[in-house]
């Protein structure tokens, strides 16, 4: 029978992600990671093989608290209004210190390939989701014939990214109601979807209001 593991996986994850997110992965230091994870160094490398492999552990967790997200836009019926949702979603979430995933962009000079890959397939990723549901918006014409559909799904991604970049100067929730509100009257001008009624209030899902990305 193997040896039980004194600590738990998931909560190590968790701890370690909080820090390279908070600090990025050349700005947090291995002694800090055995202080916040409570692992010592030998298990950590055990578990882990060092830094560069619980980075690449913390990325995957994080990748497994954006489920909810892709959940939405692989919904049924595919359209416009998965795009609409997913996008309420992230306005209204927190994100204290940016997005996980886009930071590591800016550090991908002092990353290994494994995870600048991994940057890049979400980045992808993403923009395959949305893309799926503006074709089947288009189907349905929802949307013009002439529109370049995936010029709008970078677009939409690249909403996103500047949107959670956005929330770590901590924007009120009156703010968030008219970005988005704003962005969806963006979006559906010229579309078969119905623009945003004046005034009309857009409120956070109460429970994904706080859940980070």
């Amino acid at each position: 029978m193997g040896r039980h593991k004194g600590y738990n996986r998931e909560e190590v994850l968790e701890k370690a992600m909080h820090l390279f997110w908070r600090k990025g992965y050349e700005g947090t230091h291995l002694q800090e990671l055995v202080a916040v994870t409570g692992l010592n160094r030998f298990s950590l490398y055990k578990e882990f093989r060092g830094k560069d492999g619980l980075y690449e552990a913390a990325v995957d967790h994080y990748l497994g608290g954006l489920r909810h997200l892709s959940e939405v836009l692989n919904r049924e019926p595919l359209g416009m209004a998965n795009i609409l949702e997913e996008v309420r979603l992230v306005v209204f979430s927190d994100f204290p210190y940016g997005c996980f995933m886009t930071n590591a962009l800016t550090q991908q000079e002092v990353l290994n390939e494994r995870i600048r890959k991994r940057v890049r397939d979400f980045v992808a990723a993403s923009e395959q989701m949305v893309l799926k549901n503006l074709e089947a918006a288009h189907l349905r014409g929802e949307i013009p014939s002439d529109c370049d559909l995936a010029g709008i799904a970078k677009f939409i991604v690249t909403f996103d990214i500047g949107i959670v970049t956005f929330s770590t100067t901590h924007p009120t929730q009156e703010d968030k109601r008219r970005i988005y509100e704003n962005f969806r009257l963006l979006l559906t001008r010229g579309t078969g979807i119905p623009a945003p009624i004046a005034g009309e209030s857009a409120e956070a899902p109460a429970a994904l209001a706080n859940r980070p990305r």
